[in-house]
């Protein structure tokens, strides 16, 4: 099977839609879209910072559960990282299992000038240059 880029993938998905729109409604619809690859996706942020985690603990994960523990921090630069990308709270709880109460919670625990934040994100645009 020919693999397409996310583009053209893109591309075909919004013309079958204006297709479907135009024969059930009789007009075409505006159908504005871009696709930002600059943006990294939530398992790269979450992959990102469980690597950084992993350099001191090798064997564990940020979502290994434990209060006090340093998972909870690396958790909570996660949420800010994500949330610095604009992703919702909802979609951020997802890969960690929490809840978006969970998620405000971790937000507030970090800092706007964390330098492990600043470090991550500078990681993850590095990643996509």
């Amino acid at each position: 099977m020919d693999q397409l880029s996310n583009q053209e993938l893109a591309d075909k998905m919004v013309n079958n839609f204006v297709n479907n729109f135009i024969e059930t409604f009789g007009v075409k619809p505006r159908v504005i879209y871009k696709i930002d690859t600059s943006v990294p996706t939530l398992n790269e942020i979450f992959d990102c910072v469980n690597e950084q985690y992993q350099l001191i603990y090798p064997d564990k994960s940020i979502c290994d559960r434990g209060k006090g523990d340093l998972a909870v921090k690396y958790r909570a630069i996660y949420y800010s990282v994500a949330r610095h990308f604009s992703y919702t709270l909802m979609s951020m709880g997802k890969l960690t299992n929490t809840n978006y109460s969970t998620v405000i919670h971790g937000l507030k625990q970090v800092s706007k000038n964390s330098p492990m934040k600043a470090k991550i994100i500078e990681i993850l645009k590095n990643k996509k240059a």
